[in-house]
Order: C-alpha cells, then sequence, then structure tokens
C-alpha cells in the first residue's frame, strides 16, 4: 500500500511538473523578446519598480504592436482549477525551480502594457470587444480596462460597453461586478465625447452606487469627461474643507480626471496650504497624477519633503518625480539632499524620482 501511495504521489508530481513546463513553454513561445527579455519579464519590471522603469518602459514601446498577441493572450487569461493548483504549488514549494503567473499578474501586466502603447494599439481593439463577452468577470473587467487606455480609438467598443455595463447593472451585489462597473466606467470615461450613449447607463450606475464611494466617484468622473462638463462646481467643492465628506469626494472626482482637471489646481494649492493632514497627503498624490503647472505645484509641493512623517515625504518625492524633468530642474536640489535620509524608504524613492528627473546627476549623486 505504501509502494502504490509513493508511486501516486510521484506520478503526481511528475504531471505537475510536465503542466509547469508546458505553461511555461507556451507563454515562451507567444511573447516577442527584446535585448535577450521576453515581453513579460520587461513588464513585470516595471510592476516590481512601482510602475516606473525608463529602460522597460523604453522596451516595451520598441516591441511596439508586436506585443498584442501576447497582451490580448495576458488578457484572455483564465483562473481555471489547473493554473491555480500550478501557481499554489510553484509558492509553497520554493526547490521547484518552474514557476508561472496567476491571472492577475497576467492581467496586471497586459493592463501595463496596453498603457504604455496608448492609441497606437487600436488594432487590438476588436479583441477586446471580443473579451467583454466573455463568461469571466475578471477577463471582462480587465479587457474594458484596457480599452480604457487605447483611449478615443477605442469608440467602436462603446455599444459593448454600454450593454456590458447594463449587464453587470443588472447583477448588482457580487463583489467583481463592481470592479467590472469600475473598470467599463473607467474605460468609457478615457473614450470620452464619442461614448455618449453611455449617459444613461452611468447615470444609472451613479444612483445605484451612491452608498459604493469609489464606483460612485467613477461614474461622475466619466461622465464629465464625456459631457464636457464645466469643472467650476468641483473648484468650488474644493475650496470648502469644512466638510471632509464632501471634499473628500470632490477631490476624488478629480483624481479620476488627469490633465483635464488642470482648472481646479488653484483650490488644490489651496487646500494644501491648510492644515488637515490627510487633506494634503491627497492633493501631494493628486497634483502629481495631474502633473501640470509645475512651476506653482513643485514649489508649493517642495516643503513637505522635509516632513517628519515619511508617508508624507515619499508622497511628496513621488509627486515631483511624476512632472518628470523641468526646465529650471525644480525640487532637483530638495531631492538630492534626501539621499542621506535616514529612513531607507525616503532614499530609495530618493534616487527613484532622480533616474526619472535627471539621470546624470542621479549617477553622480549616487556614486558618493
Amino acid at each position: 500500500m505504501g509502494n502504490k501511495r509513493h508511486i501516486a504521489f510521484v506520478s503526481l508530481l511528475v504531471a505537475m511538473l510536465f503542466g509547469f513546463a508546458w505553461v511555461v513553454l507556451l507563454q515562451s513561445r507567444s511573447e516577442p523578446v527584446y535585448e535577450g527579455k521576453p515581453l513579460s519579464d520587461w513588464l513585470e519590471s516595471i510592476k516590481k519598480n512601482d510602475g516606473f522603469d525608463p529602460d522597460a518602459e523604453s522596451a516595451v514601446r520598441a516591441i511596439g504592436t508586436n506585443a498584442l498577441p501576447a497582451l490580448l493572450n495576458m488578457v484572455r487569461v483564465g483562473n481555471s482549477a489547473i493554473r491555480q493548483g500550478l501557481t499554489e504549488l510553484s509558492l509553497n514549494q520554493k526547490w521547484i525551480p518552474i514557476s508561472t503567473r496567476s491571472q492577475w499578474q497576467f492581467q496586471e501586466a497586459a493592463e501595463i502594457g496596453f498603457g504604455l502603447l496608448g492609441s497606437s494599439a487600436k488594432a487590438a481593439v476588436p479583441a477586446l470587444v471580443d473579451c467583454l463577452q466573455e463568461d469571466d468577470s475578471r477577463i471582462r473587467a480587465c479587457a474594458a480596462y484596457c480599452l480604457g487606455k487605447i483611449g478615443p480609438a477605442s469608440h467602436s467598443a462603446v455599444p459593448v460597453l454600454v450593454k456590458s455595463l447594463g449587464s453587470a447593472l443588472g447583477r448588482k451585489g457580487r463583489e467583481q461586478d463592481a470592479v467590472e462597473m469600475f473598470c467599463e466606467a473607467t474605460a468609457l470615461g478615457e473614450i470620452g465625447p464619442a461614448a455618449r450613449a453611455a449617459i444613461l447607463q452611468l447615470n444609472l450606475f451613479s444612483t445605484l452606487t451612491n452608498h459604493s464611494f469609489y464606483p460612485w466617484v467613477r461614474a461622475q468622473a466619466a461622465l464629465i469627461k464625456i459631457r464636457g462638463d464645466s469643472l467650476l462646481p468641483l473648484s468650488e467643492a474644493l475650496k470648502d474643507t469644512s466638510n471632509q465628506t464632501n471634499w473628500l469626494q470632490s477631490a476624488s472626482v478629480v483624481s479620476y480626471l488627469g490633465s483635464y482637471v488642470e482648472p481646479t489646481i488653484p483650490s488644490l494649492l489651496a487646500a494644501l496650504r491648510r492644515t488637515n493632514a490627510d487633506n494634503q497627503k491627497f492633493v501631494i498624490r493628486l497634483l502629481g497624477q495631474i502633473h501640470s503647472r509645475p512651476e506653482v505645484c513643485i514649489p508649493a509641493i517642495i516643503p513637505f519633503l522635509q516632513s517628519t512623517d515619511y508617508g508624507t515625504c515619499t508622497d511628496s518625492i513621488e509627486a515631483i518625480r511624476a512632472f518628470g524633468g523641468t526646465p529650471n530642474q525644480l525640487g532637483l536640489d530638495e531631492i538630492t539632499r534626501l539621499l542621506s535620509n535616514s529612513i531607507p524608504t525616503v532614499r530609495e524613492e530618493a534616487a527613484k524620482a532622480l533616474r526619472k528627473m535627471t539621470p546624470e546627476v542621479a549617477a553622480k549623486a549616487m556614486a558618493k
């Protein structure tokens, strides 16, 4: 009996190892390679570096539209029992020299890739539209998010996105449906005015999710982008910090509007001068997301680099980093001084920012 168990265990182990090898082989064959590394490794490097790896970003852009078949395969990755088992075994049995990525890791990589390619990936729109009709909610959500990364060039996807959003609304109450609706609303907002056919569904989405903060905020942001609404009401709401809930709601809507909300910058800077620490951190991150008007925003952020709260300090570094290098190198000296900070995380974020703002100065400073 013991021998039979041993044989069964070995047989199962061999089958699992063959499964691992097969998964890895299929992945390597379906991916383009740049400078000896497959696409997924470049994407993983970007993720590991908090979305900032200039070499990896350049590699993905160099691969260009040749990456589309592989990115679409990543979107379509299912969460089968075999994949779950392989992934769990690779995590629990470190001695096994083969590993595989989970569904969400593949799909996160796809989102990064489509984000870097933007409108140049428009040839993938029909295939992503097909993915919106898959049975797996995670595949539908990822496809919608990637359509949003392609932007207005995804306008032909609007009818299916509207239908998919309506179906998800009809199934309201499940967590995966909330994620899917969030991604669909995101895509429709990024498509912009060409998504006017979605206004009715987004209004309904907004009404039905008014007790679910972030989906509601996303629907409001999408409606503003699609309709081209004035930002004056948002600017006025941001001036009033007496009601924290209302202020946070307005600021969160702004956070999903990108550079579109440049007119709200004066109100955000006014909020930054007030004493609510949580609001200040939110505004710092938001100014980094907008990364517009560096001549007024970076000087307003610089004093927070000296904060004794390392979270505020690192948020400030990341925000200034988001602006990239400026003609007069605003914030460069202050961030360079943080390379000698006593907190390792602060030093790491400072080095990362310098590599983006001015690689030459970063190399010299870190060589000392």
